[in-house]
């Protein structure tokens, strides 16, 4: 009896597996010290959401980590929130959702918008104007 190189094979990332590993609460201190590029390359790490804390430029420093490290596989993403108080204000959100994303300029960013009525209305209208987003 044989077994199959598919129960002895051990997945390579856990894209293999399907579901994504991401790390939560990015901080600044991980991306200059090296400890988000290693979490990438040695644990497969495969998206971030960003700390509140990080600037733009912070948030495309992550982005081009993931970017570089993923090749010719989808990047991966990096997730920064917007503020809280814009919740429940539609426009207001979706002003800011753009600022983000035009300051970040990175394809593999996701904006982070609650989904608040308020909110499922700006995503609707971020996604149409080719923002990626994800509802929180």
């Amino acid at each position: 009896m044989s077994v199959s190189s598919a129960t002895t094979s051990r997945p390579q990332s856990t894209a293999d597996l399907g579901p994504q590993a991401w790390l939560e609460n990015l901080g600044r201190d991980q991306i200059q010290s090296g400890a988000l590029a290693r979490l990438i390359a040695d644990h497969h790490i495969e998206g971030a959401i960003a700390s509140t804390a990080l600037s733009p430029g912070e948030i495309q420093e992550a982005c081009d980590l993931f970017g570089a490290a993923h090749g010719t596989r989808l990047p991966g993403y990096v997730s920064a929130a917007l503020p809280l108080h814009l919740a429940n204000d539609t426009n207001a959100t979706l002003a800011a959702a753009r600022s983000l994303w035009t300051a970040i300029g990175r394809q593999n960013a996701l904006i982070a918008i609650p989904a608040t009525a308020a909110g499922v209305a700006a995503l609707e209208q971020a996604v149409f104007e080719g923002i990626s987003v994800n509802a929180t």
